[in-house]
């Protein structure tokens, strides 16, 4: 039997349980990482690039604006390539914000539906100090 609920009969924690408190913190911080198909004229469907797009938000529920980190980290799985950088954001009060968008950092840009993509994993935290309010990762 499958139960949608986050703790067992014994009220011990489930993993959905986890996943559920970390959303439902006052800080979060989300990811999504798209293809975006480039056309090289609007007369023609032959050449085209292929970018992997990321966007990076954090969201904010408390009653104040707050100031914080974002620290960003590449991983490929492939090879012991990473990379990672840091910026300064404020989360603006009881709203979401976009932190980042552009490419995703080691993806090659494809000039073929069939290359194959790096298997890249990135993580991002929202930091106060060495305090991390949120994080997030994207495989």
């Amino acid at each position: 039997m499958t139960s949608w609920a986050i703790v067992d009969y014994f009220l011990r924690p489930k993993p959905a349980y986890y996943t559920v408190a970390r959303e439902l913190r006052p800080f979060t911080v989300g990811m999504t990482r798209q293809d975006k198909q480039t056309f090289a004229n609007d007369r023609s469907a032959v050449d085209f690039v292929i970018e992997a797009v990321l966007e990076i938000w954090g969201t904010n529920s408390t009653l104040v604006d707050k100031t914080a980190t974002l620290e960003v980290t590449f991983f490929d799985l492939e090879s012991d390539w990473m990379d990672k950088w840091q910026k300064e954001v404020v989360l603006a009060a009881n709203s979401s914000t976009e932190l980042y968008k552009g490419h995703v950092t080691g993806q090659p840009i494809k000039k073929k539906q069939s290359d194959v993509s790096k298997v890249i994993i990135i993580s991002a935290r929202i930091l106060d100090g060495q305090t991390v309010l949120g994080r997030y990762s994207n495989w």
